[in-house]
């Protein structure tokens, strides 16, 4: 329950040390630093895919957590491990506010039910490189320039300035990646 979710939270901050809960926005700053921890909580969280034909298959079943952010014990880094479609990236994708929970589940950040700006503030590294095997890094970072309505030349020169400064420039030509290749290495050398 959203009792013991907010018990937990609380045991976490007490840290064992003189029992007081931190409450404000202050108390959960990094000291020295202004950035402020972030806390998520879930409660009664399903989901269900669609499987062969018209059944639903459920990978989540009113799942329930709570993860904070920071470098303190007990908070910061949150993995997530499971099998193949054992409903991970739906979990993550739901967390972040990319995909709408189930009308009885409760997703709040800091203490505040989700709205409509929570995706623009939540995110998370997806599993899969978005990025095109078949393409060289050149013809990567001009392409995602693009994209973004950057001109050709405004688009080249800004990746001819990124591959410097990253170092990239030597493997410029060299393709990304070959996608199930287990002879042709990438950028990577992997």
């Amino acid at each position: 329950s959203l009792a013991s979710m907010a018990a937990m939270k609380q045991e976490l901050n007490d840290g064992g040390d003189n029992g007081s809960v931190r409450s404000t926005k202050e108390q959960w700053a990094h000291e020295g630093t202004g950035s402020e921890k972030h806390w998520i909580v879930w409660e009664n969280l399903t989901q269900a895919v669609h499987g062969k034909g018209s059944l639903q298959k459920s990978i989540l079943n009113h799942a329930c957590g709570y993860c904070s952010s920071g470098s303190a014990p007990n908070e910061g880094l949150l993995a997530v491990l499971g099998p193949s479609g054992g409903g991970k990236t739906t979990l993550l994708t739901v967390l972040a506010g990319h995909a709408l929970a189930n009308a009885d589940a409760t997703l709040m950040l800091d203490g505040v039910a989700y709205t409509s700006d929570t995706p623009s503030r939540i995110g998370f590294v997806p599993q899969h490189d978005p990025l095109f095997s078949m393409l060289t890094v050149r013809e990567t970072l001009e392409l995602r320039g693009r994209l973004r309505g950057l001109s050709t030349a405004v688009s080249a020169q800004r990746s001819a300035e990124l591959m410097s400064e990253l170092e990239l420039t030597s493997v410029s030509t060299s393709r990304v990646g070959e996608e199930g290749s287990l002879t042709k290495r990438g950028i990577s050398g992997g």
